[in-house]
């Protein structure tokens, strides 16, 4: 799944605001990013160099995202 950092951010600041995470704080959600950059990034673009992945936009609603991956 493919969103701008922008729009990552809103969701992270969202989900706070909606289930009320304690641990959703602005620090915590960049550790977070980071981590997923440097570990899970490099296992990402191996599946892509090795044609196993597809890209699907989440810049829409859940709805939309929902309906494209069904």
């Amino acid at each position: 799944m493919v969103c701008s950092f922008e729009t990552l951010w809103k969701r992270l600041c969202l989900r706070k605001e909606e289930i009320g995470r304690i641990d959703d704080n602005e620090e915590t959600l960049k550790k977070r990013l980071a981590t997923h950059n440097e570990q899970t990034m490099p296992i990402i673009e191996l599946f892509e160099e090795q044609k196993k992945t597809f890209s699907i936009s989440t810049e829409t609603s859940k709805r939309e995202v929902y309906k494209t991956i069904k």
